[in-house]
């Protein structure tokens, strides 16, 4: 083939009609490199240099002849070449029949399905979907390297030919900035002097916004002494190993082009780029082994040792009302827009007296106490997200003994007094993907970040009022109740259908979710029927304050919403 050279050759035999396997290249195409054969299978392996890529090309016939072994061949061939690798392409006609997994197939065989388990367990996909030899899918091209296409082009003999293009991978990088405290450089026995040497005795003057005003006023100028804030950048790169030395390796490489020493060069690139690239998957393995397994950390490190790379942004383009939205801020906005419409009541007057009028009020005393104070702050999980205040969880945690008793106090007035403060009512949303399509936004859900105080403010409160919510309501609640759980109920309700099945009645159920549940709460229809339920008055008051409306921003990849109101919902990632 004229401007082709071959790159490899893999013979079936010596005898005149052997056959085998050719792998050609472009002459003027430098980026191929021949690995090995496969001593007992009609296999060669290559190694293709896109860019900061290197990727494991395999050209394979399967005979379907051939005998059977469950593809331990293939297995021990990935198994040794796939550590020098970031991703893999392997084609060929292989012969093999699945009728659910390739749709043009005779019926399925186990070869089959042998092999679409193998693909399954590696994260391997294959992309050819016409038929390939008359109405038979035969030639597949199996691959785990994103945007990869195919193409079925003309016969040639009794096999049509299978173009698959490689998209040239592009290394993205983003900067976000962020203030940290410097735990490193802290001072905490200094601290820990000037936090017990505060004048508390203000807390008890004006009003409760006042005292948490003062509260905060004093911590943070505290921690400022002590503690130093720096501004920093966290720089994320779509192939985070890509480092000094693959770069060289890279423009060493580049240099050489169309001079002598370009396939040397070439080949010390590739072993680079799989060196360091081994070296970052190892320790992804270590990062994970130390990890509780199923936390957060845990699975984004297992996707993107599976990706073989890292996400710069957690948030593809989104389908708006304008067309694809790829800037972070227009993100932001229609995250922020959907995420208000879902709360959105229909615009309706109700009355509500026909819950008729309570005459029993709850004693205006309840105990909040120092201890349960002190257990919130100690539970604290120091990889907690901090809030829009600021507040570190690790440095609460610290003070929680020297914060227990103040911050108690100022819980007992919210709830004297019915207040919720303005600092608390003040969001950052993080959009969750949830299911479905990842390019709508109406497929993710926010998870509210606020004050860490706030949620220790509502374990206190909530503990003396949500013995008496499930005193009013608990009978047929089990999913948010301590001690029960799904499981408890499907016993229960297993139990209940055999006994009714014993005594010769008959059993019917009614299975339904309300969709949106939690995005949608009646705030007014909720208090009326709380003061039914003989919740008392002081409860009351501050329910009404807690559930008052609030506003947020949505956060996607360092960019912020602009400022919208969120009511008639319960807030993402609040604990009562």
């Amino acid at each position: 083939m004229a401007g082709y050279r071959v790159i490899s050759r893999r013979d079936r035999s010596v005898s005149n009609n052997r056959g085998g396997i050719l792998t050609l290249v472009r002459d003027d195409f430098k980026n191929l490199v021949h690995v090995c054969n496969c001593d007992l299978e009609e296999r060669s392996w290559h190694f293709l240099n896109v860019g900061p890529d290197n990727f494991l090309l395999g050209n394979w016939y399967r005979s379907p002849s051939s005998d059977h072994d469950g593809f331990v061949g293939l297995r021990n061939d990935l198994h040794r070449l796939l550590p020098d690798v970031t991703g893999i392409i392997l084609s060929g006609d292989m012969n093999v029949h699945h009728q659910r997994w390739l749709h043009h197939s005779n019926g399925d065989t186990p070869v089959g399905t042998d092999l679409k388990v193998l693909c399954d367990s590696l994260g391997l996909f294959q992309l050819v979907r016409d038929p390939t030899r008359y109405q038979y899918l035969l030639d597949l091209a199996i691959t785990d390297v994103p945007g990869c296409t195919t193409q079925v082009l003309p016969r040639i003999a009794d096999h049509n030919a299978v173009l698959v293009k490689v998209p040239v991978p592009k290394t993205e990088e983003k900067v976000v900035k962020r203030r940290a405290w410097l735990m490193d450089r802290a001072e905490w026995g200094g601290l820990r002097r000037a936090v017990a040497g505060i004048d508390w005795a203000p807390l008890r003057i004006g009003t409760a916004q006042d005292a948490l005003n003062y509260f905060m006023e004093m911590l943070w100028y505290s921690i400022c002494r002590f503690i130093p804030l720096k501004d920093i950048e966290i720089r994320k790169k779509s192939r985070p190993w890509l480092n000094s030395r693959c770069e060289q390796a890279i423009s060493k490489k580049n240099s050489a082009e169309d001079t002598a020493d370009f396939e040397v060069a070439s080949k010390e690139c590739a072993e680079v780029l799989g060196q360091e690239h081994q070296l970052y998957v190892e320790k992804l393995r270590i990062k994970i082994a130390d990890l509780p397994r199923g936390s957060k950390q845990w699975w984004r490190l297992n996707r993107e040792l599976l990706l073989k790379k890292a996400k710069v942004s957690s948030i593809p383009p989104l389908k708006g009302e304008d067309g694809c939205l790829s800037n972070a801020y227009d993100k932001a906005n229609l995250f922020a827009k959907t995420f208000s419409d879902k709360a959105a009541l229909p615009h309706e007057e109700v009355d509500t007296p026909f819950f008729g009028i309570n005459d029993f009020d709850e004693s205006n005393f309840v105990p909040l106490r120092t201890r349960d104070a002190l257990k919130a702050f100690k539970a604290l999980k120091e990889d907690k997200a901090t809030g829009p205040d600021k507040l570190s969880a690790v440095i609460l945690k610290k003070l929680g003994d020297l914060l227990a008793v103040p911050f108690t106090r100022i819980c007992r007035r919210l709830l004297q007094e019915g207040c919720w403060p303005l600092q608390w009512r003040y969001h950052l949303i993080v959009p969750i993907y949830k299911k479905s399509s990842s390019f709508q936004a109406g497929n993710y859900r926010g998870v509210h970040l606020t004050s860490i105080l706030s949620k220790i403010a509502e374990r206190i409160i909530g503990k003396r009022l949500l013995p008496i919510l499930r005193s009013r309501f608990g009978g047929n609640q089990w999913g948010f109740t301590p001690g029960l759980g799904s499981r408890d109920l499907v016993t229960m309700l297993m139990m209940s259908w055999i006994l009714a099945i014993c005594r010769g009645k008959k059993v019917g159920t009614y299975l339904s979710d309300i969709s949106g549940a939690f995005d949608r709460v009646f705030k007014e229809f909720m208090m009326a029927k709380l003061a039914v339920a003989r919740v008392g008055t002081q409860f009351l008051n501050f329910l009404d304050a807690y559930l008052a409306p609030r506003c947020g921003h949505v956060a996607v990849e360092g960019e912020l919403s602009d400022e919208f109101d969120i009511s008639n919902s319960v807030f993402q990632g609040t604990v009562c």
